[in-house]
């Protein structure tokens, strides 16, 4: 018996040679060799689904008149997608991505295509009005996912139970990816196969042979996150892990 190969995963895109979570990211992912793309999923203040990890703008935006405190107490939720288009989010990496800009989840699927399987991550911010993001993330999802082409696979995953939950009531046909839970890995096993969920995500220190034998023995596939080191990736792939 042949172990099937992992699938190669390009956290927020090629992000160690190209700024994070871009389409030029993606691309340079693509190039590499990459099986699937993982990127982070936010809400706009218009209710407009964009590629952005950070929940503020400091670390990685810039923009002439913007001081670095007022990116710092500047979040994605608090513009609206035409305004944060504007920023800069390529010159903080290197002066030649000058000018690359914050992709809509729909210009990130469009400019995708069927080239590469994607992971979206939806966030959702831990204050505030947490419910009307949830419901919007939801909306959005199936929006683009109307308009835009579809990659081979394309899994949905957050650590935010309910938004899961909602993805779930939405589709029975998305994959789930559930990442970890409050109450630590049975908890978010238990989530995943109450969901019908396709993967769980857990971080590489919670990787054991043992774990991973315990999540696929319940139908589920187990992928592990950040694996930046060659020794660490021998460990996952003996391991047994699909991702």
């Amino acid at each position: 018996h042949v172990r099937p190969t992992p699938l190669v995963i390009a956290h927020r895109g090629a992000s160690a040679s190209a700024p994070e979570n871009t389409c030029h990211a993606l691309d340079c992912a693509i190039d590499a060799g990459a099986d699937m793309v993982e990127v982070d999923v936010q809400l706009t203040r218009d209710s407009r689904a964009v590629v952005f990890h950070d929940w503020n703008l400091a670390r990685l935006a810039s923009r002439i008149g913007y001081s670095q405190r007022q990116l710092k107490s500047l979040g994605v939720g608090d513009v609206d997608l035409d305004d944060l288009q504007r920023f800069d989010v390529g010159s903080w990496k290197d002066r030649k991505f000058a000018g690359l800009r914050i992709p809509s989840l729909s210009e990130l699927l469009c400019h995708a295509g069927r080239r590469i399987s994607l992971n979206l991550e939806l966030k959702v911010p831990d204050r505030g009005a947490m419910e009307p993001v949830r419901h919007g993330l939801i909306r959005e999802l199936k929006r683009v996912s109307a308009l835009s082409p579809m990659p081979d696979i394309m899994v949905i995953s957050s650590f935010d139970r309910t938004v899961l939950e909602l993805a779930r009531a939405a589709s029975a046909e998305w994959r789930l990816g559930i990442l970890p839970q409050r109450g630590g890995v049975q908890a978010t096993i238990d989530l995943a196969e109450r969901l019908q969920a396709w993967s769980v995500h857990l971080p590489c220190p919670n990787m054991r042979p043992s774990v991973v034998r315990h999540i696929h023995d319940r139908g589920l596939s187990f992928f592990a996150y950040t694996a930046d080191r060659p020794h660490v990736l021998r460990g996952l792939i003996d391991a047994g892990v699909d991702g």
